[in-house]
């Protein structure tokens, strides 16, 4: 994850360091919605994928593109469902 961040803010690793945690898990939480978003655009763009398989990824990088809080929206649906 810190290799993707550096590369993605251009910091180095002592900034990196030296980051509050919170700060730095919602940059990161918006560098994975903002690749997912792009990623989704770019497939959307070039309609490269038709199959199963596409739809399966598409499905993925939407989920991910909702950032944390769709992950925990997620699991609070599945605790939901086991307690039922």
């Amino acid at each position: 994850m810190i290799p993707l961040y550096m590369r993605f803010y251009n910091c180095t690793l002592d900034s990196v360091l030296s980051t509050y945690t919170r700060t730095f898990f919602a940059l990161l939480n918006s560098l994975f919605q903002i690749k997912a978003d792009e990623m989704l655009e770019s497939i959307a763009t070039q309609q490269a994928v038709h199959s199963e398989d596409g739809r399966v990824i598409i499905d993925q990088l939407k989920k991910q593109s909702k950032g944390l809080n769709g992950l925990v929206n997620e699991v609070k649906v599945v605790k939901g469902i086991k307690q039922k």
